[in-house]
This record gives C-alpha cells, sequence and structure tokens, in this order.
C-alpha cells in the first residue's frame, strides 16, 4: 500500500484524495453514493444525522471495499454528544452469519459497537484469544465460527488487530475503530490491519465450507443470513437507573433537610464513579501491556 498521507485537519481533504490516486483508489469527500449496507453500527445512529464523509473506495485483494468517516448522534443518545467512528466495508461474494469480534481493548473508549449481543451467543475459543476478544456467533453456529477463526487467523488478529472491531453480516464485513485518525501514519495502519487480516481470511470467508449442516449452508444460499440477538435493555442502563434511585431513596430518607448531608452524598457517588473509571483505565492499560509482550516474544 503506498502512502502519501501526512495532514493536519484541515489539509486532510488534499491529503486523502492524493492517497487514493496513488493508489488507484476513488475520493468522494461527501460519499454521495455510498451504502454503508447493513452494520450493526450504522443502525446505532439516528439516520437524521449520520454523516458519511471521505469515502475512499475500490478494490483490494479482489473484494470491493468503502473506508469511510462516521459521524452522528446515536438513536435516543444525548444529542449533545457527537459519535465518531472509522470504517472500512468489504463486500464478499456470499452471505455467511452474523459474528462479532469485538477487541477489549476498545472497551476503554466504549466498544465501537454502542449496542449489546446476548452473551449466551459468547463462543469462548482456544489459547488467550478471549482474554483479548469477545467472539459471538448466533445459537446454533458456534462451530461455524470457530471454524472461520483458525489458529493462525485468531494469531493475525491478535498480532494486527487488537484495537478495532469486526463484524460480518449477510454479505458484508466491517472493519471498526472508535474515532477518525489524525495522521497519515493512523490511516496507513488501518489500511495495513484490513489488508493483513483479510489476507489471512479471504479464502475461509469466499470458499471453505464452514458450516456443520447442510441446513445451515442452505440458509445462507439466498438472502440474508441468520442474526445475532441484542439486548433490549443494557446492565449499563439497568445500573444507571438502579444508582439514581438509590441515590433519590437515601436522599429522601435521610439527608432531604441536609444541604451538607446532600453534598456529601453527591460527592460519594461522584468519587465512586471516578474510582470504576480508574479501575477500568487500570484493567485495560494491564491488558495492553500484556498483548504488547505475548506479541514481542512471539
Amino acid at each position: 500500500m503506498k502512502n502519501d498521507l501526512d495532514f493536519s485537519p484541515l489539509e486532510s481533504v488534499r491529503a486523502y484524495r492524493d492517497f487514493a490516486e496513488l493508489n488507484g483508489f476513488n475520493y468522494d469527500i461527501y460519499a454521495s453514493e455510498l451504502n454503508p449496507g447493513p452494520g450493526t453500527l450504522m443502525t446505532c445512529f439516528d439516520p437524521r444525522f449520520m454523516q458519511l464523509t471521505n469515502e475512499i473506495s475500490g478494490f483490494l485483494g479482489g473484494l470491493e471495499f468503502s473506508f469511510f468517516h462516521l459521524s452522528g448522534y446515536l438513536v435516543g443518545g444525548n444529542q449533545r454528544y457527537v459519535q465518531n467512528a472509522t470504517v472500512i466495508k468489504f463486500v464478499l461474494p456470499r452471505t455467511l452469519p452474523h459474528f462479532v469480534i469485538n477487541a477489549h481493548l476498545n472497551d476503554i473508549h466504549g466498544s465501537v459497537l454502542p449496542t449489546f449481543f446476548d452473551r449466551s451467543q459468547r463462543v469462548v475459543l482456544e489459547g488467550d484469544f478471549s482474554k483479548f476478544f469477545g467472539v459471538y456467533a448466533p445459537t446454533n453456529y458456534e462451530s461455524s465460527v470457530v471454524n472461520l477463526l483458525a489458529p493462525d487467523i485468531m494469531e493475525a488478529l491478535l498480532m494486527n488487530a487488537a484495537y478495532c472491531d469486526i463484524e460480518i453480516i449477510d454479505n458484508c464485513l466491517y472493519f471498526y475503530w472508535p474515532s477518525h485518525p489524525e495522521s497519515g501514519r493512523e490511516v496507513q495502519k488501518i489500511f495495513t490491519t484490513a489488508c493483513v487480516v483479510m489476507d489471512e481470511m479471504r479464502d475461509k470467508l469466499i470458499r471453505s465450507d464452514i458450516y456443520v449442516t447442510s441446513a445451515h449452508k442452505e440458509a445462507h444460499t439466498h438472502g440474508k443470513g441468520v442474526h445475532l440477538k441484542r439486548h433490549s435493555v443494557t446492565w449499563a442502563i439497568i445500573g444507571a437507573i438502579s444508582l439514581s434511585f438509590l441515590g433519590k431513596l437515601l436522599s429522601d430518607m435521610y439527608v432531604k433537610d441536609s444541604p451538607l448531608a446532600q453534598q456529601i452524598l453527591i460527592t460519594t457517588i461522584f468519587i465512586i464513579a471516578a474510582l470504576y473509571g480508574l479501575y477500568v483505565g487500570f484493567k485495560k492499560h494491564r491488558l495492553k501491556k500484556e498483548l504488547e509482550h505475548r506479541n514481542k516474544v512471539i
């Protein structure tokens, strides 16, 4: 992959255009013809405010792809907070079951996919892979995702894709990153990650029989594939509601007429939230160091 990207935000349009021309790709700042497809991330955005920009498209390894920036407000989310993501979408020549490979090192920012899948669909793979990635497959398709994620593919993901989420849905494969790139080096790393992973997975995605039964294979011959079940209510929402209710209850019972006690209660809640944030940050930092050591040894 040829790289001619070295830009400040104000220079990014010209840099993306030059990068596309250098590699024989197309560039469209407004992504006017882009169809984002069935990816779960896109369905989480309010379509009235979703913006797709800086599309680079063409073919990589014989597969049609689109790179683009995604911005907007989440459905039912805070409309003062803009959610950003960078996406690479590949179009596959066949329909596959819905699989998600969620990188735990992204969770420090909040997972790129702002939704939760039913934990009964989680698949634990061999070795230390599940320490760094959460893998989800529809019920009865656990063996299919195991067949897809052969040891060499898991190793490629651990070495190259520990900071992005991957989703296979219908006839599309998506790479998701939790922000927009700020330098040419970051863009080059994004494309390199996608190329390395696709080189390892291409035959499995296109040709290999990953199905356990002929019925599973037949179900994906035409139309949409079998999809994952999402949680309708997340534990984070339940926890926030419960904490709010507990705070209100304690306030009414003990501190209603005491401004000092109210201040102490509010401060205590903020301290608990801050300590939890520090704990999550420390946990991810330790996981990052563990991955770096593992990959260096290998």
